[in-house]
């Protein structure tokens, strides 16, 4: 549990906020590829395209249950995953760049010591 005391809340609810914009506008997007009224604009088509990101892991391994209400509870377990995702990897590196910044002063003050003797 170590690993969580750097867990940050604000930063999470940021994510889930940012993951759950993209995940509704790729949504829409998609929607409006389906129906053939997105024309040829690339943004458009790419957005539309990430919403296989964005429905993965629940609606690749649940497809048969992603009815009605389910559908949307599927992506919206989809952002919170995609959001813890992301807060683990932004810890690990944050603690990997720590480890590497004392290695360095490590480094770095055995050299000086050895200068001035």
């Amino acid at each position: 549990m170590r690993f969580l005391k750097s867990f940050n809340p604000l930063r999470f609810f940021i994510l889930i906020i940012a993951i759950g914009g993209l995940t509704f506008f790729s949504f829409l997007t998609a929607f409006g590829k389906d129906e053939g009224t997105l024309g040829k604009n690339f943004l458009l088509n790419f957005m539309a395209d990430t919403f296989y990101i964005f429905r993965f892991p629940t609606h690749a391994l649940f497809w048969k249950y992603m009815n009605g209400g389910a559908f949307f509870l599927g992506l919206l377990i989809n952002i919170f995953f995609y959001a813890v995702v992301m807060e683990v990897t932004i810890i690990s590196l944050k603690k990997r760049k720590r480890q590497y910044l004392r290695i360095d002063n490590q480094i770095d003050t055995s050299i000086s010591l050895r200068l001035h003797l």
